[in-house]
């Protein structure tokens, strides 16, 4: 798509002449007093586990992908927030790029995430980086598209929104536990869009107009 038209350009991360680098979206809003040189602890390459069919628990922040969530998955690992090594040498960085400016030339399909799906198969022993640090804004639940069956409409409409991550976790638990806040998508929940309100209230009465038009089915409580 035109959105994801120059996604690859980010990979040039790996032409720094450092030895280690994280590579943020422009997307990215971190709390205040978050200390993101946190992430450098870990070892690298790292990055938040990504597949759009797993519904599982995360794994545990700083550990390998396990084998089973790499098998019969389509996943990858989230470019949102990304730990790397680049290669110590200017020659041998060089030369890195070159061959992946190859690679993705002979690349095709259809993709929303390819430099993400480019990353899982060329690179190996990622690292998970907790959905804390990259949480993506979206909400709670989301429209199912269907209504009938009630109770089975409003049990998928929690599997596609954040809330089937989190069992047992209130909106507001997650408010103060979220460390970076990562408002990819389209528009409806970056904080520019809310930038004319002049209040909270206002704020929420006007997300709750977006998501009420989402759900003409009434089968998300908003």
């Amino acid at each position: 798509t035109k959105r994801h038209a120059l996604v690859f350009t980010k990979l040039r991360v790996l032409e720094l002449p450092y030895s280690r680098v994280l590579l943020l979206d422009l997307d990215l809003l971190p709390r205040s007093g978050v200390d993101l040189a946190e992430l450098f602890d870990l070892p690298a390459p790292a990055a938040k586990y990504h597949c759009s069919n797993y519904d599982g628990p995360e794994p545990l922040h700083g550990e390998p992908y396990p084998l089973e969530l790499r098998t019969g998955h389509c996943w990858s690992p989230n470019a949102g927030v990304m730990l790397l090594d680049p290669l110590p040498r200017l020659e041998e960085r060089q030369a890195l790029m070159e061959r992946i400016a190859f690679e993705v030339c002979q690349r095709s399909g259809p993709s929303f995430l390819p430099e993400q799906y480019y990353l899982a198969d060329r690179v190996e022993n990622w690292r998970h980086i907790s959905s804390l640090w990259n949480w993506e804004v979206w909400p709670e639940w989301e429209d199912p598209k269907w209504t009938h069956p009630v109770c089975e409409a409003r049990d998928e409409a929690r599997r596609q929104g954040w809330a089937r991550f989190h069992d047992g976790s209130t909106p507001e638990e997650i408010m103060q536990a979220v460390r970076v806040w990562h408002f990819s998508g389209t528009g409806e929940t970056e904080p520019w869009t809310f930038m004319h309100c002049a209040s909270a209230l206002e704020t929420e009465q006007h997300a709750v107009g977006f998501f009420r038009a989402r759900d003409p089915g009434g089968i998300v409580a908003v």
